[in-house]
């Protein structure tokens, strides 16, 4: 489960198209099932392979920007278009010293389109 807020700048290019650029906040919390198995050996008596899983909880933020451009469809409604951006995430498990984090870039590698209106 996550929480979050953004913040948009937009600059008018014509009374069609817009860019933007967007930065996200997000507060992320949750369960996380780590499935483990266990394989024993061929000659082992009944061997089998039997599945374990243990629940842990995690937290972390992500934070996120990316530019992208608007198209007026009508009356300030349109489409969000974008092609990628920068993203850095950290988050911990219960129970544990590690506090893995990343840092990311998606130009080119990702794309989305949304719909939205601007007042």
């Amino acid at each position: 489960m996550g929480y979050g807020t953004f913040l948009r700048y937009t600059e008018k290019l014509s009374d069609i198209f817009s860019v933007f650029g967007q930065l996200e906040g997000l507060y992320m919390s949750g369960n996380r099932d780590l499935g483990t198995k266990t394989t024993y050996p061929e000659n082992f008596p009944g061997a089998l392979t039997q599945l374990t899983t243990h629940e842990t909880s995690f937290s972390g933020v992500r934070f996120r920007f990316f530019p992208a451009v608007f198209i007026n469809v009508k009356k300030n409604f349109g489409l969000n278009l974008s092609i990628g951006g920068i993203e850095y995430q950290k988050y911990g498990q219960k129970d544990s010293d590690k506090k893995p984090s990343s840092f990311g870039l998606s130009f080119g590698k990702t794309a989305s389109i949304g719909i939205s209106k601007n007042f």
